[in-house]
C-alpha cells in the first residue's frame, strides 16, 4: 500500500496520532510519498508557499536538524518547529542538494519558503 500523506492536512494528522498539539502553524503545502526510504514531493498544493519553490520529484532530505527518512520524520520535524522562525531545509533535486528556509507563520494557512540555493560543496 502506498503511504501518501497530504502536507495540507499535516496538522490534523499530528493531532490524530497523539503527538504534541504545540505544532507550528502553517502547512507544508506539499503532498508527500515514501519511496525507497526517501520522502518525495509528489505534488504541490495550489496556492501554498511551496508553489514556485518546490517541485514534484524533490526529495525532502532534512528539516531543521532532522534527517528525513520517512513521512513521520517530516511530521515530527514540522511539529517541533517554532512559529515565526526560519527553519533550514535541504532537498535533493536531480542529484544536487539545495538549501532554503521555511517559516511557519502564526495564523497563516501555509508555510513561506525562500528560494532553494544550490548547496556549495
Amino acid at each position: 500500500m502506498r503511504n501518501v500523506i497530504l502536507g495540507a492536512v499535516a496538522l490534523a494528522v499530528v493531532g490524530l496520532t497523539g503527538m504534541s498539539a504545540q505544532a507550528a502553524d502553517g502547512r507544508l503545502g506539499v503532498e508527500l510519498i515514501e519511496r525507497n526510504n526517501k520522502v518525495v514531493i509528489l505534488n504541490i498544493i495550489k496556492g501554498s508557499g511551496a508553489e514556485g519553490v518546490l517541485e514534484p520529484g524533490d526529495i525532502l532530505y532534512k528539516v531543521g536538524t532532522t534527517k528525513i527518512s520517512n513521512i513521520q520524520d517530516a511530521l515530527n520535524a514540522k511539529a517541533s518547529a517554532a512559529n515565526n522562525s526560519d527553519i533550514p531545509f535541504i532537498i535533493l533535486r536531480k542529484g544536487e542538494y539545495y538549501d532554503f528556509n521555511g517559516r511557519f507563520e502564526k495564523g497563516q494557512p501555509y508555510s513561506i519558503y525562500s528560494k532553494p540555493m544550490l548547496r556549495k560543496q
